[in-house]
């Protein structure tokens, strides 16, 4: 619940150019092939992870 008193103090705190609604929005990077591939890696490796990590918590519990 932010009150306007709250609101004003936060107006007054900040410099113009901290306010959300002056930035101008970015255009999405491009990214190359490799990059990519290295993001789905990354994502592959995470997901195997957590699967490895569920099923020792698993072997932990049920001994």
């Amino acid at each position: 619940m932010n009150t306007e008193h709250d609101l004003a103090w936060v107006r007054e705190a900040l410099e113009p150019d901290q306010f959300a609604e002056s930035k101008v929005p970015l255009e999405r990077r491009r990214l190359g092939p490799g990059l990519l591939v290295l993001l789905w890696v990354l994502r592959i490796y995470v997901i195997l992870m957590t699967v490895l990590i569920a099923y020792q918590v698993w072997q932990a519990l049920h001994p």
